[in-house]
């Protein structure tokens, strides 16, 4: 994230929609897996809500920020 940022604005917009997308579908996945067998990630509730808070917080920095 950090040579995203010193690449450019388009370059660290591009990484945090990557990095938001990327931590909302570990949250999906930590949904369906909770209490799962399927859970190798080892995620909790706490994981889950982390991970949905990350990944709205950059996505809508890289989406509604205004720089080019």
């Amino acid at each position: 994230m950090i040579g995203a940022a010193i690449a450019g604005a388009r370059a660290a917009k591009l990484v945090n929609v990557v990095f938001g997308v990327v931590y909302l579908l570990v949250f999906a996945f930590g949904l369906f897996t909770l209490g799962n067998s399927l859970n190798f990630l080892a995620l909790n509730a706490a994981d889950n809500g982390l991970h949905l808070a990350l990944g709205a917080v950059l996505l809508a920095v890289g989406l509604l920020s205004d720089r080019s």
